[in-house]
């Protein structure tokens, strides 16, 4: 091989690598999904090999059968969790059934409260407990903590652990955290750093812009799913099997 064809491999090899770096700041910066999946109409973050969603009783009536045979390049709906309450006062209205048709397709499964800081959050907590019968092998309760609701944030720190807390005692794992990037960065903090973590960030593309650890990234709010009518929230696991377990009730 002569020198100079070893050159125009090496620039060529150059300009890929710089090329790749450029498509993936540009992806970053702009929001724009690298690797598309057509039948889910998203982008989904490599590198990740769980992937699943969350519904309420915004997605409607769900063919959960449709969405457990779904393949789109190979990847499938693995896990999915469910609305179960709202503070005090609300029920999802789709939460029994979607519970009961994820559990019989197999799609491994998860509880969502959705923490209102208006209330008492250890009452908050045992209205989930009334509604949801967790089973071995369920992911661990999820409280959902995302608004202030004109709130302080020392009252909300105060009832989400409240809440938190009961929780956990009731049901002999750690709950899960939900929130947003920025949410989460200034009003809930390090009192909560000791819970797993599912955060929401759609404006990242190799994982969310937090400094603590996390297990579950809520990546984008447009994904497509057969048997789902509009869009649904997409979400990945971060971590490896034992971390997967660890998140289950045993």
């Amino acid at each position: 091989m002569t020198k100079h064809k070893k050159n125009r491999i090496i620039y060529g090899a150059i300009v890929l690598v710089l090329l790749i770096i450029c498509i993936r700041v540009v992806s970053t910066i702009f929001g724009i999904p690298v690797y598309t999946y057509p039948g889910f109409g998203i982008g989904i973050p490599p590198g990740y090999n769980s992937i699943g969603i969350d519904v309420s009783h915004y997605q409607s009536k769900i063919n959960w059968e449709q969405v457990k045979d779904m393949r789109d390049l190979g990847m499938r709906i693995q896990f999915v969790f469910i609305k179960a309450t709202q503070g005090t006062y609300q029920t999802d209205g789709q939460f029994n059934r979607n519970w009961r048709e994820a559990k019989k397709y197999n799609i491994q499964r998860g509880a969502y409260l959705f923490f209102d800081p208006r209330q008492n959050g250890r009452a908050q907590a045992n209205h989930f407990i009334k509604k949801v019968k967790l089973q071995s092998g369920d992911f661990a309760p999820v409280v959902d903590v995302e608004d202030l609701y004109g709130m302080s944030k020392a009252n909300c720190r105060k009832e989400a652990l409240a809440c938190i807390k009961r929780l956990q005692q009731h049901y002999g794992v750690k709950p899960i955290i939900y929130s947003y990037t920025n949410f989460y960065k200034n009003n809930l903090g390090s009192a909560f750093d000791q819970y797993p973590l599912w955060i929401a960030h759609y404006k990242s593309f190799g994982k969310p812009r937090i400094t603590r650890d996390w297990a579950v990234w809520q990546h984008s709010d447009k994904g497509r799913v057969n048997g789902i009518g509009g869009a649904v929230d997409f979400n990945v696991f971060g971590g490896n099997h034992a971390d997967w377990k660890a998140l289950q009730l045993q």
